[in-house]
């Protein structure tokens, strides 16, 4: 993307990028980064009402998965948070060129935020997954409801949804730090399913036990791929207090 590309798609100008019609919507054909904040602000009240029932849910069955699911979900939060800092407009009293070096930093700064994040989602969720299978079978305490299925059906509808949208607006926005946020989404959304699939096998076959551990761990070994990728591919320069504070 250029940077005259660039301003453009920061500022939401253009006739394009107000062109909306009753068949595809513009924040879906041509969406702005106003869009991209009010779906990132969106995905902080969902992340945070998930971790909170996913803690109140583990008091109630003691299950690692839904502990995992409403850690993951705490942890996304802060990436959720860290999309709407980068999608804030710059300040007015920059010139345009100004604006587009405090924007790409932003994004440059955004993506090593959430790659640190996913990596410690990883790491969180592939410590979960060891102590589950150290438990082995399931136990009296691991205690499945209704409501518990109800609510992690409920939760891989949400995140399955803010993944997607989160993926588009990231390709039609070029932007690798709303990319990975797609990806802590999709963490999420698996996990989501990891909690009905302990619900349903608990009920059905209990020799079964490891599925749900077993796809928790992988989902953490692809965590901490991408996230140490991510960083490793910036050369430990983020430990500098340049990156951080420089515009350029």
């Amino acid at each position: 993307m250029s940077s005259t590309e660039y301003v453009a798609a920061e500022e939401g100008g253009g006739e394009d990028s107000c062109s909306i019609n009753r068949c595809n919507p513009g924040w879906w054909s041509h969406p702005s980064p106003e869009n991209a904040k009010i779906l990132s602000v969106i995905s902080c009240v969902a992340t945070a009402v998930a971790a909170i029932l996913g803690i109140s849910m583990w008091t109630k069955t003691a299950s690692i998965s839904i502990l995992s699911f409403g850690l993951e979900n705490f942890i996304d939060l802060f990436s959720s948070a860290v999309i709407v800092w980068r999608f804030f407009p710059a300040n007015n009293n920059l010139d345009n060129q100004e604006k587009i070096d405090a924007l790409l930093a932003r994004e440059k700064r955004a993506s090593v935020a959430i790659a640190a994040v996913i990596l410690m989602l990883g790491i969180q969720i592939i410590g979960l997954s060891i102590v589950r299978f150290r438990r082995g079978s399931y136990f009296d305490g691991d205690d499945f409801d209704q409501l518990t299925l109800a609510i992690a059906l409920a939760s891989s509808l949400i995140f399955g949804t803010l993944t997607m949208v989160k993926l588009h607006y990231a390709d039609k926005l070029d932007s690798h730090a709303l990319k990975k946020d797609g990806f802590c989404s999709a963490a999420g959304t698996i996990l989501s399913f990891v909690v009905i699939l302990e619900t349903v096998v608990s009920d059905m076959d209990q020799n079964i036990w490891f599925f749900d551990p077993l796809i928790a761990l992988i989902v953490g070994l692809s965590c901490i791929v991408v996230g140490a990728r991510t960083l490793k591919n910036q050369e430990w320069s983020f430990l500098t207090k340049s990156f951080w504070m420089n515009d350029s």
